[in-house]
């Protein structure tokens, strides 16, 4: 496909006080969320990837998408306190001090879902003030 040549050469939110389109994710680039840990079989990586996914599979809810971190953040935990292991996508076994890392990876990334929660949030009520 072309581009329009009637298009805009800027998106709407690097083009000075226009407010920000419904669909800009540049609140995400200037959240203070911590960095997701570099975990090889998780498929979203990146905060804006979690943005959108949250946006497309929950319509932008964000509870879904916490309590089903926090559930498996709560199975790992037990796992690892009854000394048992896990399988990962990847075919690699983590038991003890490999599952502990996991755990503490995971832990981090229901921490940065929480503060993208929160981010978002606080770019919707931005948002509805502009209005």
């Amino acid at each position: 496909m072309h581009a329009d040549p009637k298009a805009p050469a800027v998106a709407p939110e690097a083009e000075g006080d226009r407010p920000l389109a419904a669909t800009s994710y540049s609140w995400v680039f200037k959240a203070k969320c911590p960095p997701l840990p570099d975990v090889a079989w998780w498929r979203v990586k990146k905060h804006t990837d979690i943005v959108r996914y949250v946006n497309r599979r929950h319509t932008g809810d964000w509870m879904p998408y916490i309590k089903s971190w926090t559930n498996r953040l709560n199975k790992l935990r037990d796992i690892l306190d009854r000394n048992s292991g896990i399988k990962t996508k990847t075919g690699e076994t983590l038991v003890g001090d490999s599952l502990k890392i996991y755990v503490d990876q995971t832990q981090q990334r229901v921490e940065t879902i929480k503060c993208l929660s929160r981010a978002a949030a606080d770019y919707a009520y931005k948002r509805s003030q502009i209005r």
